[in-house]
């Protein structure tokens, strides 16, 4: 019995559509990084003053992981997820630049100690940021499956 040749691989083809899927992810994690700042606003500029900061944490980062999902929910189908892992490399590259760009931003940039950055993930405080970087993780593949891409 003879099994039909496999079809060639197209290694610069697939090196390709991997470039482009994580340039276009970078493209949407500037967005989340524009919302997290105004988020971040948002929380001291108004909520805090409204409800105090003990409230305005967990109501800002509850809004900041609906945000992030509704902008996947609506780019989902421009990042191009041809497969389940593709949207978990997706969900895995912004996880991985969001921890980077908060820890090393936070450290180099506004002088925080590794005590104060690690605070963030506390949610005793009332700081759900856990929350939210599961919703990074998460949010390709879910939006994905929602729009029925795999």
């Amino acid at each position: 019995m003879v099994l039909p040749a496999a079809a060639p691989i197209d290694h610069l083809e697939q090196s390709r559509r991997l470039l482009m899927l994580l340039a276009k992810s970078l493209i949407v994690w500037l967005v989340f990084a524009v919302i997290s700042v105004l988020n971040g606003i948002v929380r001291e500029g108004l909520l805090v003053e409204a409800v105090g900061r003990k409230a305005a944490l967990p109501i800002s980062g509850i809004l900041l992981a609906v945000l992030l999902f509704v902008v996947t929910l609506a780019t989902i189908r421009f990042l191009g997820p041809r497969r389940a892992s593709d949207a978990w490399l997706i969900g895995t590259f912004w996880l991985i630049t969001t921890l980077a760009f908060e820890l090393l931003f936070g450290h180099f940039v506004l002088g925080h100690t590794l005590d104060q950055l690690l605070a963030a993930f506390d949610p005793a405080n009332g700081n759900l940021w856990t929350l939210v970087l599961v919703t990074t993780l998460t949010a390709p593949f879910l939006a994905g499956k929602t729009r029925s891409l795999f």
